[in-house]
């Protein structure tokens, strides 16, 4: 009936199935056949279409001796499981196949996958000790175990362990794979990997090991954890009342696989690396777990014994059994542990009453090596096993002899082991028998030398012609780029990747978004077609070639900046191509940074540049409903045009808000409107304001509305009162990074525009909670005391982690450090690790205490803020640091050659920067790093950076450097010095004293050359509106 069922529903389906595949493309087609496949298994099992038995007795030898009646059990079952090799390979494993007859069974070539870094060597994968496939080759024993391999190529076992009725080696996997004992430690069964079902037939995948017995066990600690495993594993099944009925040798397991030629092979059974298991349970019997080990009787046979027993003790048989394993394996210590065969005897004894139990002999185990020692434990073992009253010798095989060498193997005799693990000189008896045994090896080894040097003559050949070829060819290689058949979509999302990161693009032929259009006329159609690479751009007016583009892409400007007419329509035109630049970008939000430079200052230029700047201004401020990364560089005529107009309603998605205003000359700087009211700033996503106006004598009123209680980056480089910062700071509970220019005006009264917020009374303490960085800054040009002690005891940042303490230049009394105030104000910041002070407005006196106001501090810089102000390092004229800026950070031992811990400053510095100092007078710098440089209970330093100007001839900067690294060997300290060494170098009468100079791309120390000075008025287009440019 099952028979004419399968082929009327194959009748129907073939039809179909060859319709499906006939319409299917190639790519398809595998599902298919694979959906089909699996549909055949499941209409095998469930109509029990299969020749495979549910008995397991089936699965196993005919107990009898005859070998003829044993072949063909062994015939019979492997028909079973070569009629599996499909159903598993569905599964994704792949069954080993017949080799040689049939006499062994190798891994099927489709195994072996295509990358031999997928197979794994960690646990619960062996670790791989073998080449080729065949050195893996398995002779089949048991009937109900056959090798496999994933789809990775690692090698596992699968096993047959339960028919149609549930077995007991399924009860006891069961149990031993239970929540409370499947992770337990001492659970050492080998690991199952996954569960195959079949018509009511259970397989188990496990990982294949090999026997320890065939490996070799090279020192006494080595046998001794081995043993430890067994005996631990035994009491762990025995606790849990399960029964092995089969523990030998050959039912344990390490995680190695090797090669079947090589017999006890070396270094593999390691306490570092080896991990032992038991495996084949079949015999196993599951008792309940409330039955008491002493009162269990069976007549039940362990493992070789034929038929039933007498009633007895299983546990007390199975640890019988154990004795005579150890017996065999364990004995060959007896040399060094003597205690050893009185611990084995009492196993084996049956005579003396009952053995002991597992618990009982793990705790007597363990007591007995415990008092051994190392000379013990790292003790050679000379031999192998103990059989029949005889301790069996080591011997060593070698193997895979090369071509030319007919004995396929030799052996070692045992007296060469000793000196293979020690570094004693053999006698020369044993010297002349070992060259005896090696001369023909090396004769063969001289044969096959010959024999790679005329392959490497053929291999240097072919990959000769190898290159000619590929020369030929590889000019089609653009053909076949996998970037040609990506869609456009995804081109057009990796073109918004190829956005310059750090900063907006410019318009240059040689920066994205331009460059992407000019590869191909698809690429030009992709870019013209994606908004989001329009929607940032870089802006100068005028537009200048020089200033257009960034210094690695300069080029010369064929027109004269005074040829007004020709640059006025060049301007225009460009102008023009921004606007369509800006328009492309659709409804996405703009990020834009726009500058306006003045030239000369001529009033022609201005009258050129005017209506131009204007026009492109007043198109900008139409997009204002698009606004997210805004940031302007402008002088002061063209402030009204964008920022002072009462009726600009407020900017919904402004992110960030970066403003410079630019002083031009006098008769062109008209006063500013006064506003109160203005609402563009008010936004609810506004995160950061940058606002630069030094010229201007008050906080700027168009910050009133802020929503401040969202902003996390501030910046104000204004001359506002002190009282309006704090007004600011105090509505700012989410500030991160803050950058305040300090100030104070005679009438220390809020600003116009900010009377009306809410009080602040001076006793009143503000917590910003969020608050990472804070640089000060003074004023400069002030010809009275500015006192900022309200400032300071007004604030607190207890999560501050980075200070900066600066000064203007031309600062004289108004300074950022100013007593008690500033110490008061860094005890409250209880997270301060960087430190940034600038010695020009600092008195030496309140250097110590400003030091030991800090005393959790990390990194500790002497800087200005003309350097930090740029994004490249600045040259500024030497600056003159007195001994007293050295001083206080010097240890002093006392004369015990002890540190005062208490009294120390900065005692966690790890990192010191200097920056401007003079090659003369390095010596007492030198002796304070060297203090710092030390081993004991203090922390050492671990980087210096430093620029040094060698103003005089010499090399006193390179010996400097020299003597420091030295000292940092000799202590056994590894510091990383960066130390930049600046040439003798007089700046230009017509510069400033401020000048950028090329850094030293290596890190390292390194001299910078007068070739590399660059005029700083040149890169302020690049100049910095963040804080982050001063972390």
């Amino acid at each position: 009936m099952i028979k004419p069922t399968v082929t009327l529903l194959s009748t129907l389906c073939a039809p179909i199935l060859f319709i499906l595949l006939a319409t299917t493309s190639n790519s398809t087609l595998g599902r298919w056949a694979i959906l089909y496949r699996s549909l055949a298994w499941k209409l095998r099992g469930v109509l029990h279409i299969h020749p495979l038995p549910q008995n397991l007795r089936l699965w196993a030898y005919t107990p009898t001796r005859d070998r003829s009646v044993r072949n063909q059990d062994k015939i019979r079952v492997w028909g079973y499981w070569l009629f599996l090799r499909d159903f598993f390979e569905l599964k994704g494993y792949v069954l080993f196949e017949p080799g040689d007859k049939m006499r062994y069974l190798i891994p099927a070539k489709s195994s072996t996958p295509d990358a031999p870094n997928r197979r794994k060597s960690e646990y619960p994968f062996s670790r791989k000790f073998y080449e080729r496939d065949e050195d893996i080759r398995y002779s089949l024993s048991p009937l109900r175990v056959w090798p496999a391999r994933d789809r990775d190529g690692n090698d596992l076992m699968i096993r047959l362990v339960s028919g149609s009725e549930t077995s007991e080696e399924l009860a006891v996997w069961q149990r031993l794979h239970s929540p409370a004992l499947k992770n337990h430690p001492r659970n050492r069964s080998i690991p199952v990997l996954d569960y195959v079902h079949f018509d009511g037939l259970t397989f188990i995948v496990m990982p294949r090991w090999d026997c320890p017995t065939s490996q070799d066990f090279a020192t006494v600690e080595e046998i001794l954890y081995f043993a430890e495993c067994i005996l631990d594993f035994v009491d762990f099944l025995h606790e849990n009342r399960i029964l092995h009925r089969d523990l030998t040798e050959q039912n344990i397991c390490v995680n190695v696989l090797g090669s079947v030629d090589e017999m006890y092979a070396t270094g593999r059974c390691d306490l570092k690396n080896a991990l032992y298991a038991v495996i084949d349970f079949g015999h196993s019997v599951a008792y309940p777990l409330q039955c008491e080990l002493d009162q269990v009787m069976s007549t039940l046979a362990y493992g070789t014994e034929l038929g039933k027993s007498s009633e007895r003790n299983p546990f007390q048989v199975e640890m019988y059994w154990v004795g005579m394993m150890l017996n065999r394996c364990l004995r060959v210590i007896e040399e060094f542990v003597p205690e050893i065969g009185p611990y084995i005897d009492n196993l084996i004894n049956r005579d003396e009453g009952h053995p002991p139990s597992a618990r009982e002999a793990l705790e007597q185990f363990h007591q007995l090596t415990a008092k051994l020692g190392v000379e013990q434990l790292k003790a050679p073992l000379k031999y192998r096993f103990y059989e029949r009253g005889k301790f069996v010798a080591k011997t060593y095989t070698i193997f895979d002899n090369p071509p030319g060498w007919e004995p396929t193997h030799f052996s070692v005799d045992a007296r060469f082991a000793p000196y293979l693990l020690v570094n004693d000189l053999a006698p020369p008896s044993v010297l002349s028998c070992l060259q005896k045994l090696i001369k023909r090896p090396q004769k063969a080894i001289s044969v096959l030398d010959e024999k790679i040097r005329d392959l490497d003559a053929k291999l240097n050949e072919l990959r000769q012609q190898r290159s000619k070829l590929y020369k030929a060819i590889s000019v089609y290689d653009p053909i076949f780029s996998p970037i040609r058949i990506l869609p456009d979509d995804i081109l057009a999302e990796i073109f918004v990747f190829c956005l310059p990161s750090d900063r907006n693009p410019v318009p240059f032929h040689l920066d994205a978004p331009l460059v992407l259009s000019l590869v191909c006329r698809k690429w030009r159609a992709i870019s013209q077609s994606t908004p989001k690479l329009w929607a940032r751009l870089h802006v100068t007016i005028p537009f200048n070639d020089v200033v257009l583009s960034p210094a690695k892409w300069r080029i010369p400007n064929p027109i004269s900046l005074h040829d007004s007419n020709l640059m006025r329509t060049r301007w225009a035109d460009r102008a023009h191509a921004f606007k369509t630049w800006i328009q492309k970008s659709a409804c996405h939000p703009l990020s834009l940074s726009v500058y306006v430079f003045n030239g000369d200052g001529s009033d022609d230029e201005l009258h050129t540049v005017e209506p131009i700047a204007h026009d492109f201004l007043s198109f900008i401020k139409s997009q204002r409903d698009r606004w997210y990364d805004m940031e302007f560089s402008v002088p002061l005529w063209l402030a009204p045009t964008l920022f002072f107009d009462p009726n600009i309603q407020f900017c919904q998605q402004l992110h960030s808000f970066k403003l410079r205003l630019v002083r031009v000359p006098d008769n062109h700087n008209p006063s500013l409107p006064t506003v109160q009211q203005t609402e563009w700033l008010s936004g609810q996503s506004l995160r950061t304001i940058c606002i630069s106006q030094p010229l201007l004598l008050q906080t700027p009123p168009y910050l009133r509305n802020v929503n401040w209680s969202s902003i996390s980056q501030l910046s104000l480089d204004v001359y506002g009162s002190c009282r309006t910062q704090l007004l600011i700071l105090h509505q700012c509970n989410n500030l991160e990074h803050c950058f305040l220019r300090l100030s104070q005006d005679e009438a220390d009264r809020p600003a116009d525009g900010f009377e009306g917020w809410r009080t602040r009374n001076r006793g009143d303490i503000t917590t910003l909670p969020k608050l990472k960085t804070l640089i000060l800054i003074s004023p400069s040009d002030l010809h009275h005391v500015v006192d900022f002690h309200e400032f300071y005891d007004g604030l607190s940042a207890p999560n501050l982690v980075n200070l900066s303490l600066l000064c203007s230049t031309g600062t004289s009394s108004s300074s950022v450090y100013q007593g008690d105030a500033i110490e008061k104000f860094m005890n409250r910041c209880l997270s301060l690790h960087k430190l940034t002070i600038d010695l020009r407005g600092l008195d030496h006196i309140l250097l110590p205490r400003i030091l030991r106001a800090a005393p959790f501090i990390r990194e500790l810089s002497y800087d200005t803020h003309e350097r930090l102000a740029f994004k490249r390092p600045v040259m500024l004229s030497p600056l003159s640091f007195s001994d007293s800026a050295w001083r206080p950070l010097q240890f002093i031992p006392d004369s015990n050659s002890s540190i005062d811990l208490e009294g120390m400053v900065c005692p966690q510095l790890t990192t010191i920067k200097v920056y401007g100092l003079k090659s003369t007078g390095l010596d007492i710098l030198k002796g304070v790093l060297k203090s710092r440089i030390r081993q004991g209970p203090c922390t050492s330093l671990e980087v210096i950076q430093m620029t040094i100007h060698d103003v005089e001839t010499g090399n006193s900067s390179q010996d400097f450097v020299q003597e420091l690294e030295d000292h940092s060997k000799s202590v056994g300290r590894k510091v990383e010095f960066n130390i930049l060494r600046i040439p003798e170098f007089k700046v230009p009468a017509t510069n400033t004293a401020l000048t950028v100079i090329g850094a030293n791309a290596s890190g390292t120390a390194g001299v910078v050359n007068s070739s590399d000075v660059v005029d700083w008025r040149s890169q302020h287009m690049w100049g910095p509106l963040d804080v982050s440019d001063y972390m």
